[in-house]
């Protein structure tokens, strides 16, 4: 759908208040039941987002995720430029020039994609144990779809 230093708005949604309505009936839907796996935090932040346009979250791009493109090169995401190799990735992981394009990254306010928005809302250990603790009505769900596909 995207590469690396490209953005494609034709996938882009444009409804905020019909946006906001889906956040609230799935926060609704999540108390009831199973299957939902998205978190309330990033639920709530979305509908924030949609309703007023502010952003609750601040981008952890090269830090929470980056991503790969088939020639190997690391960008913090699609909307940026490459920045190094998976080869040298762990060699500039810890420098000057890498903690430089976090602060730079977390400035960002140019994307809505859901993962970025998880990735940065749930960084960490912290951020893990939220989503345990969100998601955990669905962990019998997913044991059984699990076990399900594993056959005899």
């Amino acid at each position: 759908m995207f590469g690396i230093g490209n953005r494609t708005d034709e996938f882009e949604l444009t409804n905020r208040a019909v946006l906001a309505k889906v956040c609230d009936e799935l926060i609704e839907l999540k108390r009831k039941q199973q299957g939902i796996f998205i978190t309330t935090k990033v639920l709530n932040a979305l509908k924030q987002f949609f309703l007023d346009g502010q952003r609750t979250w601040k981008c952890e791009a090269l830090k929470g995720f980056f991503i790969v493109d088939h020639l190997g090169r690391v960008a913090g995401c699609h909307l940026r430029q490459p920045v190094t190799s998976i080869q040298k990735l762990s060699d500039q992981w810890n420098s000057e020039s890498f903690e430089n394009l976090r602060k730079e990254y977390s400035k960002c306010d140019k994307c809505t994609y859901l993962y970025y928005i998880v990735y940065s809302l749930h960084t960490s250990m912290l951020g893990n144990l939220e989503i345990i603790r969100d998601q955990w009505k669905n962990a019998g769900l997913l044991r059984s779809k699990i076990t399900s596909h594993r056959g005899p």
